[in-house]
């Protein structure tokens, strides 16, 4: 499932990182995972028990949506909002990128992950999409365990505060009618844009569609980055666009009215 879903993403990847700063805006993962390997509750699917994960103690998450300043050029802080489990024998593969934001309001919430865990050792993680941080990125975490890790394993977030909102949707919703059927998601309420998109895809032979929702999301990430300035101008034609991709469009544009 991943390998197919890595596959279709890859160019679309390229697209949405657009002219991103980081060193390494598009990411491929295939690879066990070495060292001290800590994972977010809310990655976990509790429902299969928690065997093979060793419960971390003497740590208190911080509460939601810490205010948290840094001074500038002090190293960088982050926070923990959930309880950690300690575990072994994990491995990793997927795709991850750095959405384009040309405000580049936040650096910390703009990765797009469809990395998925596998461990034979722990169910509740197996076969879940998470957002890795590396040891680097751990180290931020000042004051916490996880700032002792070389691996961090949470839930995957965005924080995009408008801009691709809508466009955002409907890649999740491309991701789960065609490749991750158990895939949810949550911004203003559970899952939306899903029935639009069911609705836009209905009765519609499914590779075809599946590749021409694919195309559509690049061009349709390309006209919101423009709408939204500094990326260079390409020649879209709302005229000759497919009912598919016309759909799509206006869904993206009804969120602005």
């Amino acid at each position: 499932m991943q390998d197919a879903l890595t596959s279709d993403l890859l160019g679309l990847a390229g697209i949405a990182a657009g002219d991103s700063p980081t060193t390494a805006a598009v990411e491929l993962h295939a690879r066990p995972l070495r060292g001290r390997i800590l994972v977010g509750r809310s990655v976990l699917d509790e429902e299969r028990g928690i065997d093979g994960l060793t419960p971390v103690s003497g740590f208190t998450p911080a509460p939601s949506f810490p205010i948290e300043l840094n001074v500038v050029g002090a190293p960088r802080r982050r926070t923990i909002g959930e309880d950690l489990f300690l575990a072994s024998d994990v491995s990793i593969a997927g795709i991850e990128f750095t959405l384009f934001d040309a405000r580049r309001l936040y650096p910390d919430d703009s990765r797009v992950s469809f990395v998925f865990a596998r461990s034979a050792t722990c169910p509740a993680l197996d076969g879940q999409i998470v957002l890795l941080e590396d040891g680097a990125a751990c180290s931020e975490y000042v004051g916490s365990p996880v700032a002792g890790a070389d691996w961090y394993l949470t839930r995957p977030r965005i924080h995009l505060r408008y801009f691709a909102e809508r466009w955002m949707d409907l890649l999740l919703a491309w991701v789960k009618r065609f490749h991750v059927p158990e895939l949810g998601w949550w911004r203003h309420e559970r899952m939306t844009g899903w029935e639009e998109f069911v609705a836009l895809t209905a009765g519609r032979d499914e590779p075809t569609t599946r590749q021409a929702a694919l195309e559509s999301l690049a061009v349709l990430f390309r006209q919101e980055a423009e709408r939204w300035g500094r990326m260079p101008a390409t020649a879209i034609d709302p005229e000759g666009m497919s009912a598919l991709r016309a759909g799509m469009a206006s869904y993206i544009a009804a969120g602005e009215r």
